[in-house]
């Protein structure tokens, strides 16, 4: 794995970690929106969602932006493509299975989802590097 897909690895992995809030504020926001996916341009995002889910995006761009200039010296300006998706398979049988378990056994803090997400960096020069991640396998 090169530096920069070993570097774009490390960004999602930290947005779907417990380091971010992410995937529970993105979780509240899509719950309420009645949306599954949400889509994240780290590079350019001008929408706002919640104060929350805002507060977790401008954390993970500092992180995105740090992590990505200090591994493998591409600069912001080198990036054309930045985005997060994060699909939390609400319509998925898998999902409402997941969520009537957990009911059932008492721990379901309403923000525990199955998801799969994927990031993709995409640089001015053509390079493109990607990774995804899940919390479940797909049924």
């Amino acid at each position: 794995m090169g530096r920069f897909q070993s570097a774009i690895h490390n960004i999602g992995h930290h947005a779907v970690s417990g380091l971010c809030d992410i995937l529970a504020e993105g979780y509240a926001y899509c719950a309420h929106e009645n949306k599954e996916v949400l889509e994240i341009d780290i590079l350019n995002s001008y929408d706002s969602y919640t104060p929350e889910l805002d507060q977790e995006i401008s954390q993970l761009k500092e992180k995105a932006f740090s992590i990505i200039t200090t591994t493998c010296g591409v600069s912001i300006n080198d990036i054309q493509v930045a985005k997060l998706s994060i699909n939390y398979r609400f319509t998925e049988q898998a999902y409402q299975q997941h969520k009537s378990h957990m009911k059932k056994i008492g721990v379901w803090y309403g923000h525990d989802p199955l998801y799969n997400a994927i990031i993709v960096f995409k640089l001015k020069n053509g390079r493109v590097a990607k990774s995804e991640f899940s919390s479940k396998a797909a049924s």
